[in-house]
């Protein structure tokens, strides 16, 4: 979506992204189908294809044209106030709702903050596989084969397979060291980030506010140096795109 914000693309210029959006036209809850009338403000998450994901909570997830909600005037608002130096919007949500594995705490908003980019990988912990292998390698080598300057942190998403505090012990001896999704806010997160990683890709991308830079699949990349240079090239067009 091209707009006269110097020519760029609204998707990829994640630091204007608001917090939240109204619509302009009432919309039907997905849950118990009541009308969200005209004003009805929504979490906005990001845009895809053109068109803006905005979080109504209970009454749903919605796709919704640009023009069918106050987007752009937002975006104007943000014009020379925030900045890719600012804030990020990823980081912002969702920082607590991730564990560090040595110690079982929460992580925290400023342990985030010094990222740019988060690489989200989805995976099952409880399934010994080729791909919870590679995850296993990424998260020990990860910040050898990252350089310092991309400012890049992985993100680990087990599914499947961590659910107490024992778990989460076993799973940090067992070599996963990256910060976590808790198994207490896996469910929500999951939904809210929409990342569709099932159909679209398990290894996911993004930068601080959620834009997502690539996505692809562990079963194709197969290695950690594959894998890392995927993450490497996207990261290092953004910073200079």
């Amino acid at each position: 979506m091209q707009t006269a914000y110097g020519g760029s693309n609204l998707e990829e210029a994640s630091e204007l992204w608001p917090q939240k959006v109204a619509t302009r036209t009432p919309l039907i809850g997905k849950l118990h189908g009541n009308t969200l009338g005209r004003g009805s403000e929504g979490v906005f998450l990001r845009i895809e294809s053109g068109e803006v994901m905005v979080d109504f909570g209970h009454n749903g997830i919605f796709k919704l044209p640009v023009k069918d909600t106050d987007f752009l005037d937002r975006v104007r608002q943000a014009i020379g106030v925030r900045t890719f130096e600012s804030q990020g919007l990823f980081t912002f949500r969702y920082a607590s709702s991730f564990f560090w594995p040595e110690t079982s705490t929460s992580c925290r908003i400023p342990e985030l903050e010094s990222f740019d980019f988060f690489v989200v990988i989805y995976f099952d912990y409880d399934e010994a596989s080729e791909e919870m292998h590679l995850v296993k390698e990424l998260s020990k080598e990860f910040s050898t084969l990252m350089a310092d300057d991309l400012k890049t942190s992985l993100i680990l998403m087990p599914v499947r397979g961590i659910s107490n505090a024992v778990d989460m012990r076993l799973y940090y001896l067992d070599g996963f060291h990256a910060p976590t999704i808790s198994p207490y806010m896996k469910k929500g997160t999951v939904h809210t980030l929409q990342h569709d990683f099932e159909n679209k890709g398990d290894l996911v991308v993004i930068d601080k506010n959620g834009h997502i830079l690539t996505q692809n699949f562990l079963s194709k990349l197969k290695t950690p140096e594959a894998s890392y240079e995927l993450i490497h090239d996207s990261v290092a067009q953004r910073r200079t795109g």
